[in-house]
């Protein structure tokens, strides 16, 4: 409706206030109104790719926003071929800027192009080769008799890798368990599957990919506690009996049973 009014409304301000020939202010204010449409766009279109990465970042937090961002740009060469073909098809209107379009069409075709190689396996981006020995050094190792020590570390490396296991010390897990020694048991059998069970399930019914679940044992917790944490803070903890059964008061009992009071956690 804005779209028909700018043009009835351009024609009309081009045809009675300028005193433009008809056809002359049709295909002027034709052109502008256009203009006015594709670029009202842009601020919308900003703010959609905006929430949409950081949306879609969000169950991601092993990589940068840098990484993330050129991981979802690139992951699909499909919609780099579609989007280049677009621009070359803008790049040939009249009027839009042919050089500035068909550059930016070649740039998304050319990646396009690439990433395609690149997951049918055509070109390999990981494989790095390694540079033969030049004769001499062989030589010079045939004649010695000896191979090549490898190269020492330089100081400023050795602080760099100790640096890095610190900070894996350091760093906070969105979600993790924490186990007795007296629960190390459960680990090690169906538990770690039925979390991965849960996070699939959650993802297929609310379509939200859960944070993975770090499981780690504890020995300042009791051999039969467990903590469950949020970025290291404890938001619920118990103990557990895996050797003894529970016995729920269901409203009818006739008589005590012999046992450790407790608590159901999810009642």
């Amino acid at each position: 409706i804005i779209t028909i009014i700018n043009i009835i409304g351009g024609f009309l301000i081009g045809s009675f206030q300028h005193d433009m020939a008809l056809s002359d202010a049709a295909s002027t204010y034709t052109i502008l109104t256009i203009g006015d449409g594709l670029v009202s766009q842009i601020p919308g279109l900003i703010t959609s790719t905006a929430t949409a990465i950081i949306i879609t970042r969000a169950s991601k937090d092993e990589e940068n926003f840098a990484e993330g961002t050129l991981t979802q740009l690139l992951s699909e060469y499909r919609t780099l071929l579609i989007v280049g073909f677009v621009l070359f098809i803008f790049a040939l209107v009249p009027g839009l800027p042919t050089l500035s379009l068909g550059f930016m069409a070649l740039v998304f075709l050319s990646l396009g192009y690439l990433t395609k190689q690149v997951k049918e396996g055509k070109i390999d981006i990981t494989t790095v080769k390694k540079s033969k020995p030049s004769a001499a050094a062989a030589s010079q190792s045939g004649a010695g008799g000896t191979t090549a020590a490898p190269a020492k570390k330089s100081e400023e490396e050795i602080l760099k890798e100790e640096e890095h296991k610190i900070n894996d010390i350091l760093k906070v897990e969105i979600l993790e368990l924490e186990l007795g020694y007296g629960l190390i048991k459960l680990a090690e059998n169906e538990l770690t599957e039925r979390i991965r069970s849960m996070r699939r399930s959650i993802a297929e019914s609310l379509g939200f990919l859960m944070p993975k679940i770090r499981i780690r044992d504890n020995l300042r917790l009791k051999p039969n506690e467990y903590s469950f944490k949020l970025k290291g803070v404890s938001i619920a903890s118990a103990e557990i009996y895996p050797d003894k059964y529970l016995a729920m008061d269901s409203g009818f009992i006739t008589e005590e049973i012999e046992g450790i009071a407790t608590k159901e956690p999810a009642f």
